[in-house]
C-alpha cells in the first residue's frame, strides 16, 4: 500500500473531532459560565454509566492499608479497607467493585510536552463532531468525553494511554510525520507486509502512545485525532474481600503491585499504593493533617457491580468447595467471615461442610489471610482446606497448584461435587488457572466414576447451568 492509498483509507476511516479551546460556544450569561466552568474541572467520567455498574459512581477514601505480602519471587500485596459509610451502597460477599483511575501524572505530562500541549494542558476546551462540515445523525462524542473540559483532564481521566497502538492509527499519523525516514517506517508498520513487523515492535511489546511519540519525534497530531483514536480509561474491578456483617461501614479489597512488559507499573494499582503511602509508611501519619487540604484530590470514585451467581446459597448448610490462588482467595474471605457471623448468630456447633483449595508461591512470603483460614478452620467454618506452594523446594508435598490439589483429593471433591447441594466456586486468572482447573475437574469425574469424557463434561456443564458451577475469573 503506497501513500496516496494508505491516505485514501485514513480519510475514510476518519470521523474528525474538532476541539475549540476556550469553549466559545458557551454564549451564556456570565453566572451560567461560571458553573459551566466549575462543572468543567470535574473528574469527568464520573458523570457517565460505567460498565456493569449497580450503583452511580461514589467517591471515598482510604481507612486502613496494609503490605500483607512481599519479598523476593513475590507480588506485593495491600490490603485496603475503603470507606462506605453514608452511601447507598449495600454490598454482598461475591459483589465487587469498579474503580476509576487517574493514569500516571509523569506519563501525561510527558505526552502534553511531545504534542506541544504542556502550556495549555489547563486550558478549557469544547469536544463537536464534524463530518465533512456536518455532524452525523447517528454519531455523537463517546460518553466517556465532556463537551468541555481540560486538556489535562482527558489524558488523566478520559483515554487510555497505555492502550496498544492500532494500525488505523498509524494510518492517520502519516500525515503528521515530517521526517521521510520516520514516514517510511510507519507505512511499513500500517501495511499488510508489516504485519510481522507491527505484531513484534508493537503489538509484543506493547507499545502505547507515548512510546510511539517518543519513537517517532517528528509526529506532531492534533488533539483531535488522539482523543478519537484512543480507547477509553477503563474501570478496575477488585472483589470485595469483606462481609457487611462485619463490616457494614466499609469494603475490604486485595490487590497486586503489578507491571507491564515494559516495567511500568500497573496504572490503577500503584495509583492506589500512592494514595494509600501515608498510611502504609509510618514515617508519613505525621503528614496526615496536609492531606487533608487535598481531601478532594485523595477521594476515590469507585460503583458496585453485583454478582449474581457468584453467591453464599441460602442455606448454611449446603457444601461450598472454593478455589482461588494468590488475590483469587479474597471473594472467599467474604465468604468465610459472612458465613461464620451468621453461624455465631446462630449458635451453632456443628461443621459446615465447606472445603478450600488455595496456591501461592511460599510458605512464608506470600502466603495471605494464614491466620483467618485458620480461624475459620478451627470454628468448623470450614471442614477442609489444602495449601500448595508452587515455588517451595523444602516440601514433602508434590502438589504445586491448585489443580494439583482437587486430584489430590479427588474423591473427596467428587463425592461433594455429586451431591445436589453442593457449590463450587472458582476464582483468579482466566488464561491459565480457571482452564487448568476445570479440565482437572473434567479428569477427576472420569477417574471417579468411570464415565466417558463426554458425559464428564456434561456433569459440569449442568452444573453451570444450576448456578452451582461459578467462575469469577480475568
Amino acid at each position: 500500500m503506497n501513500s496516496s492509498e494508505i491516505t485514501k483509507k485514513v480519510m475514510e476511516e476518519r470521523l474528525d473531532c474538532v476541539i475549540r479551546v476556550g469553549c466559545p460556544r458557551l454564549r451564556w450569561a456570565e453566572g451560567v459560565v461560571e458553573v459551566a466552568r466549575s462543572m468543567c474541572s470535574l473528574e469527568i467520567q464520573y458523570g457517565y454509566s460505567q460498565p456493569l455498574s449497580a450503583t452511580p459512581v461514589y467517591f471515598t477514601d482510604i481507612i486502613s492499608a496494609n503490605i500483607i505480602c512481599k519479598g523476593e519471587d513475590v507480588r506485593t500485596r495491600v490490603e485496603m479497607f475503603l470507606n462506605v459509610k453514608n452511601l447507598n451502597l449495600q454490598y454482598l460477599p461475591g459483589d465487587s467493585i469498579g474503580i476509576l483511575p487517574k493514569n500516571p501524572k509523569i506519563e501525561v505530562e510527558a505526552i502534553l510536552t511531545l504534542l506541544g500541549l504542556d502550556k495549555i494542558a489547563d486550558d478549557h476546551v469544547e469536544i463537536t463532531l464534524e463530518d465533512g462540515g456536518k455532524v452525523p445523525s447517528k454519531k455523537k462524542v463517546p460518553v466517556h468525553l465532556p463537551k468541555c473540559t481540560t486538556i489535562r483532564n482527558l489524558f488523566e481521566t478520559c483515554l487510555d494511554i497505555r492502550a496498544i497502538i492500532k494500525k488505523s492509527l498509524i494510518r492517520t499519523l502519516l500525515e503528521y510525520t515530517t521526517n521521510g525516514t520516520e514516514k517510511r517506517r510507519l507505512e511499513e508498520l500500517c501495511s499488510k507486509e508489516g504485519s510481522s513487523e507491527y505484531n513484534k515492535h508493537i503489538l509484543e511489546k506493547s507499545t502505547c502512545i507515548l512510546d510511539f511519540l517518543q519513537s517517532f519525534p517528528s509526529c506532531k497530531p492534533p488533539l483531535s485525532v488522539i482523543i478519537v483514536h484512543l480507547p477509553r480509561l477503563t474501570p478496575r474491578a477488585y472483589s470485595i474481600a469483606s462481609s457487611p456483617f462485619v463490616h457494614p461501614d466499609s469494603i475490604r479489597i486485595v490487590l497486586n503491585l503489578i507491571q507491564d512488559s515494559r516495567g511500568r507499573n500497573g496504572i490503577c494499582t500503584s495509583w492506589l499504593y500512592e494514595k494509600a503511602s501515608h498510611l502504609l509508611d509510618l514515617s508519613n501519619h505525621f503528614n496526615a493533617l496536609s492531606l487533608q487540604n487535598n481531601a478532594e484530590e485523595n477521594k476515590i470514585p469507585i460503583f458496585l457491580r453485583k454478582h449474581s451467581k457468584f453467591r453464599i446459597p441460602m442455606s448454611l448448610g449446603s457444601p461450598l468447595i472454593m478455589i482461588g490462588p494468590g488475590t483469587g482467595l479474597a471473594p472467599f474471605i467474604g465468604f468465610l467471615e459472612h458465613i461464620n457471623k451468621q453461624w455465631d448468630n446462630e449458635n451453632n456447633t456443628s461443621s459446615l461442610n465447606n472445603i478450600l483449595l488455595f496456591g501461592c508461591r511460599f510458605k512464608d512470603r506470600d502466603y495471605i489471610f494464614k491466620e483467618d483460614l485458620k480461624l475459620y478452620y478451627n470454628k468448623k467454618v470450614l471442614n477442609k482446606f489444602l495449601v500448595c506452594f508452587s515455588r517451595e523446594t523444602n516440601v514433602e508435598e508434590k502438589e504445586k497448584y491448585v489443580q494439583d490439589l482437587f486430584k489430590k483429593e479427588k474423591y473427596t471433591l467428587i463425592e461433594y461435587l455429586m451431591k445436589s447441594d453442593t457449590y463450587i466456586f472458582v476464582c483468579g486468572d482466566a488464561l491459565n488457572m480457571a482452564k487448568d482447573v476445570h479440565d482437572a475437574i473434567i479428569d477427576c469425574i472420569i477417574d471417579v466414576h468411570g464415565i466417558p469424557r463426554e458425559e464428564a463434561i456434561l456433569v459440569l456443564q449442568n452444573l453451570e447451568k444450576e448456578g452451582r458451577y461459578v467462575r469469577d475469573v480475568w
